[in-house]
C-alpha cells in the first residue's frame, strides 16, 4: 500500500469518526438538540443520526477494504458534497425556522464535512497520477 493510498484510508477513517460520533450524539440527544435548533418535530434528528450512523458504517467499510476502490471514494465525496450544499441552502433560505444556534451548528459542520471532501479528492487525485 503506497503513501497516497495510506492517505485516502486516513481521510475515510476521520472521516467515519466523526460522522459516527455526529450520529451517536443525534440518537442520544435528538430532543435537546432540536429544541437547541428550533426544529419542531425531534425526531428528524434522531433518523439524521441513524442515517449518520450507517454513513460512517460504509466509511469504515471503505477504508478497511483489502483494495480500494476509486469509484466508491468517489460516491463518499460526492455524499459529502451534497450534506454541504444542503446545509447551505437550509441556512440561506432557513425554512424550517431553526435557530441562530443551530444555523451556526449546521454550518459548522458542513465547513468540516467539506474539508473532508477536499482532502479525500485530493488524496485520491494523487492516487490516479
Amino acid at each position: 500500500m503506497n503513501t497516497q493510498e495510506k492517505q485516502v484510508r486516513k481521510m475515510l477513517k476521520m472521516n467515519a469518526i466523526f460522522s459516527l460520533t455526529s450520529g451517536i450524539l443525534l440518537v442520544i440527544y435528538y430532543i435537546k438538540i432540536a429544541a437547541f435548533m428550533n426544529v419542531f418535530y425531534s425526531e428528524i434528528m434522531f433518523y439524521l443520526g441513524i442515517g449518520l450512523i450507517i454513513f460512517a458504517t460504509l466509511l469504515v467499510f471503505n477504508a478497511f477494504k483489502p483494495i480500494l476502490s476509486p469509484k466508491q471514494v468517489i460516491f463518499i465525496i460526492w455524499q459529502d458534497w451534497i450534506w454541504v450544499i444542503a446545509s447551505g441552502l437550509l441556512i440561506l433560505f432557513n425554512p424550517f425556522t431553526i435557530s441562530v444556534g443551530g444555523n451556526l451548528l449546521i454550518g459548522g459542520v458542513a465547513i468540516i464535512v467539506m474539508s473532508f471532501a477536499i482532502l479525500q479528492k485530493r488524496a485520491l487525485n494523487k492516487i490516479r497520477k
